[in-house]
């Protein structure tokens, strides 16, 4: 059996980012949208995902909203109105930027939106299949998503590469 040797958090995340997911051309997956062979669902974070970025954001606010519910009291009108603003402005740019998604082969339960979006990956659906992909340019991908995705996220990762320093 060959030993694998991997030294560096770069090392661990480019083995693992070949080994775990299959790379696919999301161009194909729109022309199969298009011509109405499936449709593709972007799995958003959830909304107390949403107003945790947003109060970070809006610092302002934190004193008079804690929860979603504090959203729905009448004098929190308008903030609830930017926050709406906010979330849809959120979900149209989170998007895949590069025409390629990354296929999850397995384990598919651990690819939980929320936490996939701490590190800017989001997650699709389509034919009953689950992708991950980034909206964002012009950064190192691996220090920004994957190198995270495999140290921090992915469980059986974390138990794999005990060894690694």
């Amino acid at each position: 059996m060959t030993e694998i040797i991997l030294k560096t958090p770069q090392e661990l995340a480019e083995y693992y980012l070949g080994r775990e997911f299959n790379a696919r051309d999301f161009s194909e997956m729109k022309e199969m949208e298009n011509a109405s062979f499936g449709s593709i669902e972007v799995n958003n974070p959830s909304e107390e995902w949403y107003l945790n970025e947003f109060l970070g954001y809006e610092g302002d606010y934190q004193e008079k909203i804690k929860t979603i519910e504090d959203l729905e009291k009448e004098e929190n009108e308008e903030i609830k109105k930017e926050f709406e603003v906010y979330v849809e402005q959120q979900q149209n740019e989170n998007y895949p930027m590069w025409n390629t998604v990354w296929e999850i082969t397995n384990n598919s339960d651990y690819f939980q939106a929320d936490k996939l979006a701490e590190i800017g990956i989001g997650i699709l659906e389509f034919k009953e299949k689950y992708y991950l992909f980034i909206a964002g340019a012009g950064y190192d991908f691996y220090e920004a998503h994957w190198i995270p995705l495999f140290t921090k996220i992915l469980p059986w990762i974390k138990n794999e590469k005990e060894g690694l320093n």
